[in-house]
């Protein structure tokens, strides 16, 4: 058979070869000749490239889907056993999960409350940190791995992480008192208070926020302003019994500090009465005012109940022998076998020294 050339066109496109030439002119003489291997994976690969681009590359999403219904069976088992209570195959179902779908953001926040729960705080920071990963602007999850951090005593971690979740929400309430916590711990009060307040600014029935408020100006010496703030809480509907015994306490300090004696008396007796077994030190603070507010009497009677319990207690000793100055017997009592101090005035409870000595 003569030879047909086929010209520069057989070096580039076999498909556009004539017709008539014959399969063994092809096979002899083409520069494209392909051995029939070759031409099948070229067949496959030209299927599967037909194939993409009808469907829109609908296969693509298929192991996601797999990981995501493997992730929540297994959320589903962490939850069974969680409800019965076994909470290490619920930590184990979810610790898989998080490993199988390694953006599965619900199963690491479900692992991280379990550990710490369980204590494992080490674990629970660990699962956080990889939660901010995939959600860097989630403010809850920066709250809580500050929350951790500031447990441990990592204070300069925890204040980053705060600082991160008030950026994104800068109307946490959790996040601004913690952030306060902080700043006083750091002994910045004033700090402290630009945070307080802004939780006030937020919500003006928070307890919580007005105690840090008004332990701070008691610490300052700012009596007026701290018995404002804690008289509202003696008012609140909202309060409990405990907060309302211990606002009623605080009052009592900030009435000492203003030499309202009176006041202050019948504030500590209202607190004293809430509390379930108060501490000599706190009784204290009672027959101090008591003594100051020309009570001797009960005075007397509080410096009683302080030596029984505490019979070290040389403040108490001190007020009963001044208290009962005038009564040998009752001073015999005090001091059984010894002299009474020569010193009979009464020593001042901390945070009332500046109060000035007795009259």
């Amino acid at each position: 058979m003569p030879e047909t050339d086929l010209g520069e066109n057989a070096r580039f496109d076999y498909l556009s070869v004539p017709v008539s030439i014959s399969r063994d002119v092809l096979d002899e003489r083409s520069p494209v000749r392909l051995s029939r291997t070759c031409q099948f994976w070229c067949g496959v690969g030209f299927a599967c490239f037909h194939a993409i681009g009808i469907a829109g590359c609908s296969w693509l999403p298929f192991g996601d889907a797999h990981r995501n219904q493997v992730s929540q069976e297994l959320n589903e088992q962490a939850r069974v056993s969680e409800e019965k209570g076994n909470l290490r195959q619920a930590t184990e179902s979810l610790t898989r999960a998080a490993s199988v779908d390694r953006s599965d953001v619900a199963s690491r926040v479900n692992l991280a409350r379990l550990h710490r729960e369980a204590g494992h705080t080490d674990q629970a920071i660990a699962t956080l940190r990889e939660i901010v990963e995939l959600t860097p602007d989630d403010a809850r999850t920066w709250y809580e791995l500050g929350e951790l951090e500031y447990s441990r005593g990592n204070n300069l971690a925890a204040n980053e992480c705060l600082e991160l979740a008030l950026r994104y929400n800068p109307r946490m309430i959790p996040a601004l008192m913690l952030k306060g916590e902080l700043e006083e711990k750091r002994l910045f009060d004033k700090q402290a208070l630009e945070f307080y307040h802004r939780v006030l600014a937020l919500d003006p029935g928070q307890v919580r926020a007005m105690f840090k408020i008004a332990r701070i100006q008691l610490r300052q010496d700012e009596p007026i302003r701290a018995a404002l703030l804690l008289r509202t809480i003696c008012q609140c509907r909202g309060a409990s019994e405990a907060e309302i015994a211990e606002a009623r306490w605080l009052l009592g300090l900030a009435y000492g500090q203003q030499l309202r004696w009176e006041d202050a008396t019948n504030s500590l007796q209202i607190a004293l009465e809430l509390f379930d077994q108060p501490l000599p030190g706190e009784l204290y603070y009672l027959a101090y005012a008591q003594y100051r507010s020309g009570q001797r009497y009960d005075a007397a009677q509080t410096g009683r109940r302080i030596l029984r319990d505490a019979p070290d207690h040389a403040p108490a000793r001190q007020l009963l022998a001044a208290a009962t100055e005038d009564d040998a017997s009752i001073q015999r009592v005090a001091y059984p076998g010894n002299s009474p101090p020569a010193a009979r005035v009464p020593i001042a409870p901390p945070g009332w020294e500046a109060a000035g000595a007795p009259r």
